[in-house]
């Protein structure tokens, strides 16, 4: 956080400011820029990420048209009036004018000035500046020293004193000084950013102290958003081959579910990361903060990394805040919440003394129909729990194991699938996995159909209800009334809509309580300041999106071994060249290879895979025939392939993806053993939004298993698995099926032996990407600038296609003896003995010339 005077602050805060924003040129005969005379408008925006680097890049708005600021350096100010005559100043730094844009026709040029750090990732890695070996924290005071910085002490954090052996950015093509501070700061747990007014490379662990406190006063728009952590967890991950070392804090995971970091492709880390994975998780167990997005009254002092404590009021003045809501056996709530696995949820009830002893009392929940569907009930009181066979549902007891006493407030919780009644563990369901349902959970009562409710509903009072989905909170339930007409309901704070009853009759409520001010921290990750006038502050803090490791062997792999080698035998006129890699699992060794043997009369290629091939062909959509549809799958409805950059970076190995339109499938037969003793698993990687259903299912005659991509559920790259399915009979067919997203896309598509999913490979006998296509049935290789052309080999045809007229077709063959072609161009001449065509190109006899062959 930019230090600042208490009077600055309280000037920021006022109702009244007064701001000027300055660009000083760090040349003296160079000009400088006011907002009070030719600069219109400015903004600076800031971002940044744990374990990476923070950056600022500054746009402003000149009034004039001549100017020549390319490579100008200026310092960027904001000052404020604090009294009457007195201003108070906060410094940006300096900046480098890296674009300049002139508009004549307005009157106005527009300039871009970066940061330190962005010019850092525009400086190219020159190793010969270097020396090894070098400790982590020496390498980073050698980038200060090349780069004209300054290297702060890195004290105490972790790994700083690892040894590198060898100059690892050495024959990387476009390392810069950026990325190499970037991943300085993911070996030691914090994130690096420089301070554009010193020119000091700091290294800020994540902060775990508040820096600075935004009240309800403070903000003029407050969006919280879903809490990450505690982190538990520590993967240093080698991709795409998924090759990772996980350290995991197994007390927090047991008590707060996984939360991992994962960092790939660390250079610094990447040959001992046993090493560094120990104290990176030391630094970052436990630590925690929530998602925001705030628009401030416009502050200016904060930096990327401060962690800041923000108070919201929950509440909008057109609902008043009441104690309770007190059902009677006739009222409940629909909340919207699908029932599915990896619901957890917190509430405070209490039951009144009309339910009477022996009834049965649900407050929350949702089942299929039959008793033994039965699934996330919490039931009160329950004289016949004992004939359901229950999935998920306790009966609530107290100390004395007899029914609840009425009027005590019980706090209620199902989390990471434990029952705890007033924190004391009361059931373990650890065991079980719930079946999707389309039905949503109900409170004050348990919903049976998509639509009803049970009619054993609750008849007590609910002070608080808040359901989270996996760590998402998606409901904060309050107890409220609204004004404009006295209805009572439940005000949900995250999405901020008004609830009420579903049922009959009315709910009855508590007496009128001050709205409650609920407190979160977050950790800045994005700032926006514009100056335009006044000021215009947005804070953002952005929490990881999914990282949890989709892959099986997470660990897994325990010994990785490359081998590469050319041979050469001169006596023999032979040379071989093997490209191998063997990984080394729990479970098996899988051995992969590429074999390339040339002699005087041949060249032989060969390729294998073995311990886990893939059996589904085509299994990314790499080949596509001549009409547009996948090879090897049948499909149905909207079906297209293409490349997939955001998969790669979530983990995915193909880059590829098959995208299916709303209400489209593809389907595969895959043939397997029915021995008994072969277990195949399916594995691939989803994106889907969170609106609309998609289904994978895996069928045959007499077996089918089924996966269902519910609406309000995103899935990005998700790995969706199906293990150890056992075969009755020869052949499955896989089908995946888009049901009613707006799309769907997937990728890394598996089906294996082994009771456990493996890493994406390709089918046995086929060799596909984008350009290229080698399958038992030939090859075929596809330009990558003209869509539809491509040539084929088969065992029938060495041809080439061409879309150039509008229409595929077929423009050169060679057909046994015989050689067809569409259109033909000769260069020099048509050589046929006894003659040949020479072309004259010159003078009033241009034309052809029939020679003879001398």
């Amino acid at each position: 956080m930019i230090n600042v005077t208490e009077a600055f602050k309280n000037a920021a805060k006022s109702p009244v400011r007064v701001w000027q924003a300055k660009l000083l040129s760090l040349d003296s005969e160079r000009q400088s820029f006011t907002s009070g005379d030719f600069l219109a408008s400015i903004s600076i925006e800031s971002a940044g990420e744990l374990f990476s680097t923070s950056a600022s890049i500054v746009k402003a708005k000149l009034l004039g048209v001549d100017y020549d600021l390319e490579g100008d350096e200026f310092s960027v100010e904001f000052s404020l009036l604090v009294a009457d005559d007195t201003e108070e100043t906060i410094g940006y730094g300096a900046f480098v004018v890296s674009k300049q844009t002139t508009n004549l026709e307005k009157g106005y040029t527009e300039i871009e000035m970066y940061s330190k750090m962005l010019q850092l990732q525009a400086m190219e890695y020159n190793s010969d500046s270097f020396t090894f070996p070098c400790t982590v924290s020496n390498l980073a005071e050698q980038i200060a020293r090349t780069t004209g910085l300054i290297a702060t002490d890195m004290g105490n954090l972790p790994n700083v004193d690892y040894n590198i052996q060898e100059n690892l950015y050495e024959k990387i093509t476009g390392a810069n000084y950026r990325n190499i501070l970037g991943e300085i700061a993911g070996a030691t747990g914090t994130m690096a950013y420089i301070n554009n007014s010193t020119s000091e490379i700091i290294f800020r662990p994540p902060q775990r102290d508040v820096q600075d406190l935004l009240t309800y006063d403070n903000m003029l728009k407050c969006d919280i958003k879903g809490k990450y952590g505690p982190i538990n967890s520590v993967v240093l991950s080698r991709t795409p081959q998924e090759d990772n070392i996980v350290l995991v804090d197994e007390e927090s995971v047991e008590k707060n579910g996984l939360c991992e970091v994962k960092l790939a492709n660390n250079e610094i880390m990447d040959d001992n990361r046993q090493v560094f994975a120990q104290p990176l998780l030391n630094t970052i167990d436990d630590f925690e903060w929530t998602g925001f997005e705030i628009t401030t009254e416009g502050h200016g002092w904060y930096e990327v990394g401060d962690r800041i404590k923000i108070a919201k009021k929950t509440i909008p003045d057109e609902y008043i805040p009441v104690e309770y809501l007190n059902s009677h056996g006739t009222e409940a709530i629909d909340t919207g919440v699908l029932n599915k696995d990896g619901i957890n949820v917190e509430l405070k009830a209490s039951l009144d003394d009309t339910q009477g002893t022996g009834y049965d009392a649900a407050v929350f929940g949702a089942r299929n129909g039959s008793n033994n569907a039965t699934r996330n009930i919490v039931w009160f009181n329950n004289s016949n729990l004992s004939s359901h066979t229950l999935q998920w549902a306790y009966a609530l007891k107290t100390k004395n194991d007899t029914s609840p006493e009425y009027d005590t407030v019980y706090k209620i919780e199902f989390k990471n699938k434990i029952f705890l009644v007033d924190n004391v563990i009361k059931q373990d369901f650890s065991e079980q996995t719930l079946t999707e349902s389309n039905i949503t959970l109900g409170l004050f009562g348990f919903k049976n159909s998509a639509t009803g409710f049970d009619g054993r509903c609750f008849r007590g009072k609910v002070y608080s209800c808040k359901i989270w989905d996996g760590r998402e909170l998606v409901r904060n339930f309050v107890p409220v009334v609204r004004k404009i007409d006295n209805k009572p309901g439940m005000y949900d704070t995250v999405n901020d809509i008004f609830y009420v009853n579903k049922r009959s009759g009315e709910f009855t409520y508590g007496e009128e309580i001050e709205d409650t001010v609920e407190t979160y921290e977050g950790i800045i990750t994005n700032i926006s300041i514009t100056m335009d006038g006044g000021m215009k502050e947005i804070l953002k803090g952005v929490t990881p999106q999914g990282t949890t490791t989709d892959y099986a062997t997470a660990g897994g792999i325990t010994k990785t071994i490359y081998n590469t080698q050319i041979k050469v035998d001169k006596q023999q006129n032979e040379i071989t060249s093997i490209v191998q890699r063997q990984d080394q699992t729990d479970q098996e060794m899988q051995d992969n290879y590429t074999e390339i043997h040339q002699n005087l009369n041949s060249i032989v290629n060969t390729i294998q895979t073995s311990g886990g091939g893939n059996l589904l062909k085509n299994s990314v959509g790499f080949d596509v025939l001549n009409n547009g549809v996948l090879s090897s799958w049948a499909s149905d409805g909207s079906v297209i392939s293409g490349t997939s950059p955001s998969s790669l970076s979530s983990g995915a190995i193909s880059g590829n993806q098959i995208t299916l339109g709303t209400g489209s499938s593809i389907t595969q037969r895959v043939y397997v053993a029915s021995d008994g003793n072969t277990k195949y698993s399916f594995s691939t990687r989803i994106f889907k939004s969170i609106v609309g259903n998609a289904r994978i299912t895996i069928f045959n005659t007499n077996q089918s298993f089924e996966v269902n991509l519910s609406d309000q559920t995103a899935f990005a790259w998700r790995q969706v698995s199906i293990l150890a399915i056992e075969p009755t009979m020869g052949y499955f067919d896989v089908k995946i099926e888009n049901i009613d997203a707006p799309i769907l896309h997937i990728t890394d598509t598996m089906f294996a032996q082994g009771d456990t999913s493996t890493p994406w490979q390709q089918a046995s006998s086929e060799i596909l990407n984008t350009q290229v296509a080698l399958t038992s049935d030939g090859v075929k290789v596809k330009s990558s600038t003209y869509s539809g052309d491509y040539v084929q080999i088969t065992p029938l045809e060495f041809a080439g296609y061409s879309s150039a007229s509008g229409t595929s077709k077929k423009v050169f063959t060679v057909n046994r003896e015989t050689t067809e072609v569409q259109k033909l161009s000769v260069v020099d001449e048509i050589d046929m003995v006894p003659i040949k065509i020479v072309p004259i190109k010159n003078g009033n006899r241009a034309g052809w010339s029939f020679v003879k062959v001398s």
